[in-house]
């Protein structure tokens, strides 16, 4: 084997998990619904292939065949793929129609690669689309430089890019047929070449899938956790403060740990994802096609954004990115358009990446390099692509639109320097608002959250003039202070950290949201101060943005927490899901205290017959492990144990532990003298501890009288203090470490 055998072990181990988590459907078993077989994703292959075999028998020459396959397709470089008619031109026409006509009626395979190589060039990407076409179960499609990267991922340092031979395009197919075998013997005996393809393309990605520092699971007895590492067959789990290891394999393949926080985006676009500015530059870029305006400044791109990168020194750097984008899904580089005022060319970075990428003559003058890129862009009808594959408001788009417009297959023609090229339309590349950015207010549901794309539309499209006073056009900034009805309310966007540690944005804030969603803290990277932060007592309406830059989704609504902010970290606790801005004015829906679930195991217990209840119970001193929240008077809560409390009691002997001569009356339905649990450690702050505050040790009995004292009287601090000093040994012995300072702050 040429590759490394643990490492394609790896990555195949890393596809299955990824099918089961991403699609719900395990390789192994099926490959209907995969990654492999989805049309939007790797699918589309098979629909190309299937096209142009359907046309193989309607008469029509092959060479229009080839010429109007290559006009729609990514399997091949767009340069490669734009240049073919003018090759041709200056070239023997007939040769490559002779190489062709010969490849499809049966001369020998070598022979018609080389005569086609001669009449257009060693293009190998555009040869390997050539052969697929010819036959999918011996021949697959190659992009050099992009199959050397994946294939170095594999242990192989090839060398495909500028090798374009006879040899070298077997050489590729050899290891190919490798890896099929591997994964036809390993993973699912119906896994075809072209479905190979699609899994060398995307290795890219499961190599950050297997990298993955920080991913959110879900695990049948302890609840959600995140995952800290992978080793060999291992995968370890962090749940609060404990960490687990599981088999790999059997913990997926049997369901107790599933994925509940993934971002698979990126298997579209070949691994290749662009940030929210870069998406915002994409579209103004696209503007300018659309409008036929030809070029744009720097500065005149950056105006054109929300954001305004440096046009110095963060544009340039951007637009590369975005090239390489452009290369991955085979479209011209589009930053040929973005010039500088002075001289009225790109960047001197320009000239060398079209000689040593594309191959342009270096005898070329840049202007003659420059017009030649700038026909590329006017001539391409595919820029829908782009808009699409970057989510900017596009519907569904699938690869073999009709109104996409192939190449001339006349190529014998020669070509018109004076023909006008059809531009599509922005309106035909984006499509209009979706139904929910419409100008008016609406209902914000953490069970629904409505993606937004931008902050702005979140501003314009969800507050909009009634609440902010100001129109579309002129909102273009970010977090939104408004009043309404006497009360301050605040629009906020933080942008969530992927591990916690590492800020998610230029700015340096890093901004962590709980696991349950209910609290979020807000720090600087630099460990600084935040002097300069005032925590208001306004209201947050928090629409936040996960990593890697998905849409902004409403997460709640949320207030300063004063008791636990200091000067170097922020923390917001949420107190409802709901914010209703359809009205006259904002109506929250407030949680009820957490007091609320105390308040029903108490209405439960009064309902209980204790008559079978133990007459004693002993502590038995051993920490118990938090269980996952659940959802309690409408919020999420650590979960009571009715059983627990029970136990509690009849310790207690159903006395009041503050004073055992406090009067009380019995039960009307056991006999016993009545009584409430308390838990003396609030459950609403199981968040600062690693164990169950639901234990019987932290239970304490109370008569109606104290208990109430303890939340709504004056002096409760009185009866804090006696039992804690009752207790303090028995919360130890069960991992509950807290002081009596601590414990009274708690309560205030």
């Amino acid at each position: 084997m040429v590759f490394e055998k643990k490492k394609l072990q790896d990555y195949a181990q890393a596809f299955i998990m990824y099918e089961i988590a991403a699609h719900g459907i395990d390789p192994r078993k099926s490959l209907d619904g995969t990654t492999f077989r989805i049309e939007e994703l790797e699918g589309y292959k098979y629909s190309e292939y299937d096209t142009f075999r359907k046309k193989k028998q309607d008469g029509q020459p092959y060479v229009e065949k080839i010429m109007e396959a290559l006009s729609i397709t990514n399997l091949a470089d767009y340069h490669h793929r734009y240049n073919i008619p003018k090759i041709l031109n200056k070239k023997d026409p007939q040769a490559f129609e002779k190489g062709l006509d010969g490849l499809f009626e049966g001369q020998d395979d070598q022979k018609s690669f080389e005569e086609i190589m001669v009449a257009i060039g060693g293009s190998f990407d555009v040869l390997g689309f050539i052969f697929f076409l010819k036959d999918c179960e011996k021949y697959l499609p190659i992009r050099s430089r992009l199959f050397n990267e994946r294939f170095r991922l594999l242990g192989l340092d090839s060398d495909l890019e500028g090798n374009c031979t006879w040899s070298k395009y077997s050489e590729y197919m050899n290891w190919m047929k490798e890896i099929h075998g591997y994964l036809a013997k390993n993973v699912n005996s119906k896994i075809t070449l072209i479905d190979t393809h699609s899994f060398v393309w995307i290795l890219p990605y499961l190599d950050q899938y297997l990298k993955q520092k920080v991913q959110l699971v879900e695990h049948k007895s302890f609840g959600k956790g995140t995952v800290v590492g992978f080793k060999n067959d291992l995968i370890r789990i962090k749940f609060g403060k404990t960490e687990r290891t599981f088999e790999r394999e059997a913990a997926f393949r049997d369901g107790f740990v599933k994925f509940i926080s993934i971002d698979f985006s990126e298997v579209k676009t070949g691994f290749h994802v662009l940030n929210d500015i870069e998406k915002e530059v994409v579209e103004a870029l696209l503007q300018v096609i659309s409008e036929k305006r030809g070029t744009i400044t720097y500065l005149e791109l950056s105006n054109m954004t929300n954001s305004k990168p440096d046009p110095h020194t963060k544009l340039p750097k951007m637009l590369d990115n975005i090239n390489r984008l452009c290369d991955v899904i085979g479209l011209p580089y589009i930053s040929a358009m973005v010039i500088n005022k002075k001289g009225g060319l790109p960047g001197p970075g320009f000239r060398e990446l079209c000689v040593n990428t594309f191959g342009y003559d270096k005898s070329l003058k840049t202007q003659e390099i420059f017009d030649s890129e700038m026909k590329k862009i006017a001539n391409c009808s595919e820029w829908g692509r782009l808009a699409s594959y970057l989510n900017l408001r596009v519907q569904h788009f699938e690869r073999n639109k009709a109104d996409k417009q192939p190449m001339n297959s006349s190529v014998l023609q020669p070509e018109n320097p004076e023909q006008k090229f059809t531009v599509p339309t922005i309106e035909s590349m984006i499509t209009p608002p979706p139904e929910y950015l419409k100008d008016n207010i609406h209902v914000f549901s953490v069970d629904s959250p409505t993606p937004f794309r931008l902050e702005v539309d979140v501003l314009n499209y969800g507050f909009g003039e009634k609440y902010l006073g100001k129109t579309y056009k002129g909102l273009q900034s970010g977090s939104q202070k408004f009043k309404s009805n006497g009360t301050d309310y605040l629009v906020w966007f933080p942008k969530i950290s992927a591990d916690g540690v590492t800020a998610a944005s230029s700015s340096g804030w890093i901004n962590v949201i709980a696991d349950d969603g209910n609290t979020i803290t807000e720090k600087l990277s630099s460990g600084g101060y935040l002097k300069k932060i005032v925590i208001t007592d306004s209201i947050r309406l928090v629409f936040a943005q996960f990593p890697p830059q998905k849409p902004y989704l409403f997460v709640g609504v949320f207030v300063p927490d004063y008791e636990h902010s200091t000067e170097t970290i922020h923390k917001f606790n949420k107190v409802a899901n709901v914010a209703d801005f359809s009205g006259a004015a904002p109506q929250i829906h407030y949680f009820k205290k957490d007091d609320e679930a105390d308040e029903k195991l108490i209405s439960e217990l009064k309902a209980e017959d204790l008559t079978g209840a133990p007459e004693m119970f002993q502590y038995n001193g051993i920490a118990k492990e938090k269980p996952p929240k659940v959802e309690i008077a409408g919020r999420m809560s650590p979960p009571r144990d009715r059983q627990i409390a029970i136990n509690a009691l009849c310790h207690a002997q159903f006395c009041c532990e503050y004073d055992k001569n406090h009067p009380t009356f019995l039960r009307r339905n056991s006999g016993k003298p009545y009584t409430e649990p308390h838990h003396l450690v609030p459950m609403a702050f199981s968040d600062d501890f690693d164990v169950s505050l639901d234990v019987e040790e932290n239970i304490v009995s109370l008569c109606s009288n104290c208990h109430n004292q303890i939340h709504y009287g004056q002096g409760a601090d009185e009866l804090l203090r006696k039992l804690f000093s009752e207790r303090q040994e028995a919360l130890k012995s069960v991992g509950i470490d807290i002081t009596l300072d601590q414990l009274l702050k708690y309560y205030q």
